[in-house]
């Protein structure tokens, strides 16, 4: 090879880790929300992140390091070997449960699927704010595109289709101006959400406000700031649900998450140790969800089995004490951590595309609470993991402040 081929090879070498990355990361993020029937719902865009893990793990396993910058950090060391034992505990618990086969390969391809996703999305992304903007914005693209290619549950397509990437675009538009801007987007779309009954993404619109006002406030006065706030959201939330238990579609949906979380937590204080093993809620688990319902609404009797098979339990922290006992909250325990610190730290400490930034954090600390682990979740967890990562390697390192914010 002559002189001038290696240096056409050497920049078509720099063409592709410049490019291919970016490029990955939006064809990753946007085909997350499809999914095909593979061992439960598989997203599309997980497919691609299979496809970029083998080149990390070569890469760990030739250099006897990870590739990328925020891979070094002791929480990424510390997360994938938690991601390992969560599975231990899964493997344990369904041995001793005798778990059907078709559960428990669901559930344990969901936790190898969960590190595979961290290792691949913290690699694409890795220290870069433009790639996690681009990979976040994507993905909430795919979201509103599937909710137009397939009708979202009761047509509610604001809940289940725009209402989310529209706050992402705003907020990111509005990380480009001023802090009393910021403020009124976030408080302006958590007054729309509460009114088209998407009261989760209102209620974390309605906290990131906070943030945003608060932080500028003397140190003295955000304490009662913060006392005042959590007051005010409360009686709006109240009153808010007092309404909505007037509509019979809005109680139903109340009565059902109550009842798999009641149902899910009584399971893990039966078992702590063992769990009740993968997708607990198709066998003896659906029995208990049922009782917990017919305690909160007379009119309802048993779920069909399709209902029954769809069923999964609206809390990711429960899903896995419930179905793996302590070991199954092994990862999820530190996940929680790591977000509700990183919120608490990055409220004071601005980051570039702060208001999406603190929407992005409060929503992941929703679904760690309150949405069912399965499907997408596995990648949006791993994007929650690598955003953590990102602020606190950019901490490090010195990042500028937009010029409002200094």
């Amino acid at each position: 090879m002559n002189d001038y081929d290696q240096q056409h090879v050497v920049r078509l070498l720099e063409i592709f880790r410049r490019y291919l990355p970016p490029f990955l990361c939006l064809v990753a993020g946007f085909l997350t929300t499809f999914t095909v029937p593979l061992v439960g719902a598989f997203p599309i865009g997980e497919a691609v992140l299979l496809m970029v893990f083998p080149f990390v793990v070569l890469h760990r396993v030739m250099r006897r390091e990870w590739p990328g910058a925020i891979q070094q950090s002791r929480w990424f060391r510390a997360l994938l070997p938690l991601i390992a034992v969560t599975l231990l505990g899964y493997i344990v618990s369904d041995w001793y449960r005798q778990s059907p086969e078709s559960n428990y390969l669901r559930g344990w391809a969901r936790i190898v699927f969960m590190g595979i996703d961290l290792v691949a999305v913290s690699y694409l992304v890795d220290a870069s704010w433009t790639r996690f903007r681009l990979f976040a914005l994507a993905l909430v693209a795919g979201f509103a595109v599937h909710s137009l290619v397939e009708p979202p549950v009761a047509g509610e397509y604001w809940k289940f289709g725009i209402g989310f990437p529209l706050t992402v675009l705003a907020l990111v538009l509005a990380g480009r101006r001023g802090a009393v801007f910021q403020v009124a987007t976030a408080f302006a779309f958590a007054l729309l959400h509460v009114g088209l009954g998407y009261r989760s993404a209102g209620g974390i619109c309605l906290l990131v406000a906070s943030a945003l006002a608060i932080r500028h406030l003397h140190g003295l006065w955000r304490i009662p700031a913060w006392i005042l706030s959590l007051v005010a959201a409360g009686t709006m939330v109240s009153a808010i649900q007092r309404n909505f238990e007037e509509d019979e579609a809005h109680q139903s949906s109340n009565t059902e998450r109550q009842s798999m979380i009641e149902a899910s937590a009584i399971a893990f204080v039966s078992s702590p140790l063992i769990g009740q093993g993968s997708w607990f809620t198709s066998g003896k688990g659906i029995a208990r969800v049922e009782e917990q319902r017919a305690r909160h609404d007379p009119k309802f009797h048993e779920y069909t089995a399709e209902e029954a098979r769809d069923l999964s339990i609206h809390s990711q922290l429960l899903t896995g004490l419930a179905e793996a006992g302590l070991l199954g909250g092994a990862f999820l325990l530190p996940y929680g951590f790591l977000l509700l610190t990183t919120f608490a730290s990055t409220y004071r400490i601005p980051t570039p595309d702060h208001p999406l930034v603190l929407f992005l954090l409060g929503s992941a600390l929703w679904d760690f609470a309150m949405s069912p682990f399965s499907g997408e979740s596995r990648v949006t967890i791993a994007l929650a993991s690598t955003l953590c990562l990102l602020i606190r390697f950019s901490r490090r390192v010195g990042y500028p402040i937009p010029a409002h914010e200094s």
